[in-house]
């Protein structure tokens, strides 16, 4: 048998080189095309019913695995230069490449009645640019403070820990490019780092 397939080898090895060839060629092309998957592999069925609630939740809000939280802990957050700092800091995060948008302190809000007309409710910007360099900016932290929705959400009264969720752009996230952007929030956050101690 080994003979008769030796001889088959050797009579048609053109064909044979050729095949190969044209075979290697094609796996080099496909292995090119070979590309990481940056998604969770599903462990559970797709009719499980907290999986088809999981499905739901990302379609009214979004994609799930695009947010990166950073915290702060600093007894002094409020004292100017330490919120000057954080507010640049933040501005730096801004910047980064694919960086979608930025939920921390200095971006807070706050829901009033409108005084101009008290059926319509607006919401105001509790810390302006200007608002750590002016008489204001106690009331303005006095303010944060008093909304409950920020207590355990932006901060932690008892622990004096602050929050940043920081927003990615989901195709970037579940790309290659995903490592390069990790690295710059990085850089910014050792700068922080570094500027505050």
């Amino acid at each position: 048998m080994w003979k008769q397939l030796a001889a088959l080898v050797l009579r048609n090895r053109l064909l044979f080189l050729i095949s190969m060839g044209v075979l290697t060629l094609l796996m080099g092309y496909f292995a090119f095309r070979v590309q990481l998957s940056y998604e969770f592999n599903r462990a559970i069925p797709t009719d499980n019913p907290k999986f088809v609630e999981y499905q739901l939740f990302k379609s009214i809000f979004g994609q799930d695995g695009n947010v990166v939280v950073l915290g702060v802990t600093d007894s002094g957050f409020f004292k100017r230069d330490h919120f000057v700092n954080y507010r640049r800091f933040t501005e730096d995060i801004r910047k980064v490449p694919n960086v979608q948008g930025v939920m921390a302190v200095p971006g807070a809000v706050v829901i009033e009645r409108d005084p101009l007309n008290p059926d319509n409710l607006i919401s105001r910007t509790l810390f302006t640019d200007s608002t750590p360099n002016s008489p204001l900016y106690d009331s303005a932290v006095a303010a944060f403070h008093r909304q409950p929705f920020y207590r355990s959400t932006l901060y932690n009264p008892t622990t004096h820990t602050y929050m940043m969720a920081v927003t990615l752009n989901s195709d970037s996230v579940n790309s290659k490019a995903r490592a390069g952007i990790m690295q710059q929030l990085q850089t910014v956050v050792d700068r922080y780092e570094q500027q505050s101690h």
